[in-house]
């Protein structure tokens, strides 16, 4: 159906452009249609789209939900708008990610696709699609060594034996010179025999024939790589490419309009940083003291969007607490002086700050805007309790003499009624198909453990389910206090008594609280709650100094993580090495995959 509509005469032309419409219960959205693709059962796979701001949140909206009104086809230009003329149902069913782009004529544009599009199909744009068809072999779980020039063969036998199975797509060849999309139907324990057969037959050959005998003149490793390491280095090289090469290239310009100009060192590696950033969502940077890694970091961050085109951005900069003033009065406005900067001491400036910026309209920024937030007041929560009884039911003796057992006799979790446990200690088995297993010893909740919360004790260890919860201060021991001033004013308010509404509501407000109020955090809440519930993608970059304070689990560790998923892309800053430890942290939280990250 889609290339029916392709192969229409009038198709695609300056007054008939494709399109792509989304019928709701309510209202009707069209969009200029740049690209689509889609399988076998017209579900859409990959599309991108151009219109106004409203009618791309809402193709978005209803893409990432799932929907079967969506129609594709060609526009037919009338007074005010476009209708579809021939069209074609399209569903999109999964999960979908999204990227903000431009067309050509710099139009707002989204590119909308789904998530297995990275794991199971080859996207070829502007490019042979057997170049990525051999990428795609080369790298993990299907890792075959693959030449360069073996690639066309390859990608025609997969073709003819419907190991790749393309797409129907459709492109504006005004915005893309090639578009191809196919489906990888090779199993990964099928590939190395296929690979194999196509070397046995002929159909991929080596470059210069060999015998064989040279490697029987190896006796060990270290013999094989002092004698092809430059082999391997250099295909090594070809293979991982720099993003940046500063004996090649020059710095980005931008950096050189800065009240105080980078150093030349300083400068290259904001720029490859910045260009990393366009490919990747977050990077680490690592110096040594006094290198200048935070203007380095704020310089990658603003060249980032200089690239993007983006003049206006928000960023959340993650500091320690002895370094936040540093960061809002020197830091940023030695280099960017006509920047908006926000020190962010407590949480409330924070919502005061989003809440004016909702009121106002969501208005875009139109120049950067940094928020300099602690640690401290990042992680920074209210109290926590457990409020939970000790339970002791016993059971009925048969006899005088016979000793006292219990049916619950401890502290049990409110969710899955499993007695609380903690664990002691852990040991790694190997059990006998060779997988391993943790084995771990557990000890009963004592009264002890109520008086603070650990990493042991927060959870329970039957369904993982938090036990604390904050601490609020009450006026009343319990609901049956409540219930008989409650009952008194509700009397009151149904007689019309005035004089004795007024009296209880005065006797209420001015009863005291039955907790200390001295220092305690009982209404506090965390900033970094605020913006995981509140403002997620409202900030466009996240600047994380002194990254390796953040390890572990503590507070301020997993609010990084939090932070992390929130924020569009990550800039990270430390003196150790911690590429490794950091990557481990993101995959923990569910910030991206180590591929990604």
């Amino acid at each position: 159906m889609l290339q029916e509509i392709i192969q229409q005469d009038t198709f695609d032309q300056e007054q008939t452009p494709a399109m792509l419409q989304l019928e709701t219960g309510t209202a009707s959205h069209s969009a200029f249609c740049f690209a689509m693709a889609v399988n076998h059962n017209n579900q859409m796979q990959f599309a991108v789209l151009g219109a106004n701001d409203s009618t791309l949140k809402s193709f978005r909206a209803a893409i990432s939900m799932g929907t079967s009104r969506l129609y594709f086809g060609e526009g037919q230009k009338e007074e005010l708008h476009y209708v579809l003329g021939k069209k074609m149902n399209v569903n999109s069913k999964g999960q979908f990610e999204f990227i903000n782009t431009q067309t050509v004529n710099r139009k707002k544009a989204i590119i909308a696709f789904s998530k297995e599009l990275e794991e199971k199909y080859i996207v070829a744009i502007d490019e042979a699609p057997e170049m990525q068809v051999r990428d795609f072999l080369m790298a993990p779980p299907y890792g075959l060594p693959i030449l360069e020039e073996w690639a066309k063969p390859i990608y025609e036998e997969m073709l003819t034996r419907n190991l790749l199975q393309p797409l129907n797509v459709y492109f504006d060849r005004n915005e893309f010179t090639s578009l191809s999309i196919a489906q990888v139907a090779l199993k990964e324990e099928d590939c190395k025999e296929f690979l194999s057969e196509m070397i046995r037959t002929g159909k991929c050959q080596f470059p210069q024939e060999g015998t064989g005998e040279k490697i029987n003149e190896i006796n060990d490793l270290n013999e094989y790589l002092l004698e092809y390491s430059p082999v391997m280095l250099d295909k090594v090289t070809k293979l991982d490419e720099p993003l940046h090469q500063p004996m090649k290239e020059q710095a980005l310009s931008h950096f050189d309009t800065y009240q105080r100009p980078l150093f030349p060192v300083q400068a290259h590696v904001a720029t490859g940083a910045a260009k990393a950033l366009q490919v990747q969502k977050g990077i680490i940077i690592q110096g040594e003291m006094s290198s200048g890694k935070s203007a380095i970091m704020t310089a990658t961050v603003d060249g980032y969007f200089h690239l993007t085109g983006q003049k206006g951005y928000r960023t959340c900069v993650f500091v320690p607490p002895t370094l936040t003033e540093k960061w809002a009065k020197e830091e940023i406005r030695h280099l960017i002086p006509d920047a908006d900067v926000h020190l962010i001491k407590r949480t409330e400036d924070l919502i005061r700050i989003h809440q004016s910026w909702i009121q106002a309209g969501r208005p875009k920024p139109e120049k950067p805007t940094f928020f300099v937030i602690s640690f401290t007041t990042m992680r920074g929560d209210s109290i926590k309790q457990m409020p939970l009884p000790y339970k002791q039911i016993a059971l009925s003796k048969k006899s005088e003499e016979e000793v006292q057992r219990y049916y619950k006799n401890g502290y049990y979790c409110p969710d899955c009624g499993a007695k609380l446990r903690k664990k002691t200690s852990s040991i790694i088995v190997q059990q006998a198909n060779g997988e391993q297993k943790e084995v771990c010893q557990y000890k009963d909740f004592t009264a002890s453990d109520l008086d603070s919360k650990t990493n042991k004790n927060s959870v329970c260890a039957d369904c993982n389910s938090n036990i604390w919860s904050p601490k609020v201060k009450t006026k009343y021991a319990s609901f049956k206090d409540w219930t008989k001033y409650e009952n008194k004013l509700v009397q009151a308010i149904k007689e019309g008594n005035k004089p004795l509404q007024k009296q209880l509501e005065l006797e209420n407000r001015v009863k005291p609280y039955d907790a200390k109020q001295s220092g305690r955090a009982y209404r506090k809440v965390a900033t970094v709650e605020y913006i995981r519930r509140k403002m997620k993608h409202f900030f466009d970059a996240l600047i994380v100094d002194e990254v390796h304070e953040l390890k572990s689990e503590t507070a301020q560790g997993t609010a990084l993580g939090s932070l992390a998923r929130v924020c569009k892309k990550v800039v990270a800053e430390q003196v150790h090495y911690l590429v490794g430890a950091q990557a481990t942290y993101s995959i923990r939280y569910g910030v991206c995959s180590l591929k990604k990250w």
